[in-house]
């Protein structure tokens, strides 16, 4: 699943990460995940009350046109 075309263009899309430039802790790493729901609902999904699956998001961005696609990785337990 790593060689993954545009499908825009047809260039080839490299994988890349979020990085969070302007966070006041740049040592703590913060990544995108996935929750199936609605974000009014946020809060069951934070501290104790995060059982439900995280999916961690890889973007992949095309080296030609810049076009940006979004793929959830397996799900992940946060704070199990």
């Amino acid at each position: 699943m790593n060689n993954k075309q545009c499908p825009k263009c047809m260039a080839e899309m490299k994988k890349g990460f979020f990085y969070v430039r302007n966070s006041e802790h740049p040592i703590i790493f913060n990544y995108v995940v996935w929750v199936e729901g609605e974000k009014k609902d946020i809060t069951k999904f934070m501290g104790s009350n995060a059982n439900a699956p995280q999916y961690p998001v890889t973007p992949y961005k095309c080296a030609n046109c810049g076009y940006i696609e979004y793929y959830a990785d397996p799900a992940e337990e946060w704070r199990s």
